[in-house]
This record gives structure tokens, C-alpha cells and sequence, in this order.
């Protein structure tokens, strides 16, 4: 697994999450394509390998490391074995879903194009 990899990973993660819409049409409508809560927060940070890597050390760079790892402790604290509709009320998930925005666009100015 390269760094490129997990980069990925997380980017697919913070997409995901950062997505208020997605979520609300697949989670309520039935209209796309968004894994619940708990699989969001676990793709992420678990599925991902991101919690342990940040736990050994520095995984991109230190300012978004520290953001990273703040979204985690966060994320512990919101009850994703909700209903949806209340996760997508709920403003700690709100806040998860702008510093997942923020994440984002930091990881994304940093990666490189992949060489064709």
C-alpha cells in the first residue's frame, strides 16, 4: 500500500462525508449511492487505516494530520446507530461534514496528478 493509496482512500472517505446531499437522498429517498453513518465514520478512519497510521506518526503533514485526527476524536462523539434523518439534523454531524470539506480541498491542492 503507497501513500498515493491512502490518500486515495481518505479522499473517497472525505468526499463521502463531506456530501450533505448525497447522504440526505440516499439515506432518505433512496436515491444514490452513500454508505450509512457508521460506515462513512468507519471507512474513513478504520477501513482506511487512517486512525493508526496518525497514531504512529505523521501521515501527510502536520497541520492536516492534527485536522485528521481532531475529525476522529469528533467522530466518536456523534451516535451514528441513529435514525438518518436525525444524524443529518444532528450540528456535531454538520460540523463533521464542513471539516471533511476542509480536509478535502487541503489533501486535494497537495496530491499531484498520477502519471499516465
Amino acid at each position: 500500500v503507497t501513500s498515493r493509496d491512502i490518500a486515495e482512500a481518505v479522499l473517497v472517505g472525505l468526499r463521502l462525508l463531506s456530501d450533505l446531499e448525497l447522504q440526505r437522498s440516499a439515506w432518505l429517498e433512496g436515491e444514490g449511492a452513500c454508505p450509512d453513518a457508521t460506515e462513512l465514520v468507519c471507512g474513513l478512519f478504520d477501513d482506511s487505516g487512517l486512525d493508526d497510521l496518525l497514531e504512529d506518526g505523521e501521515v501527510f503533514w502536520p497541520e492536516l494530520d492534527h485536522h485528521l485526527r481532531v475529525m476522529s476524536q469528533f467522530s466518536e462523539r456523534i451516535g451514528t446507530d441513529r435514525p438518518a434523518g436525525e444524524i443529518l439534523d444532528d450540528p456535531l454531524w454538520k460540523t463533521l461534514s464542513t471539516l471533511s470539506t476542509k480536509a478535502r480541498s487541503a489533501l486535494e491542492s497537495r496530491l499531484e496528478p498520477a502519471a499516465p
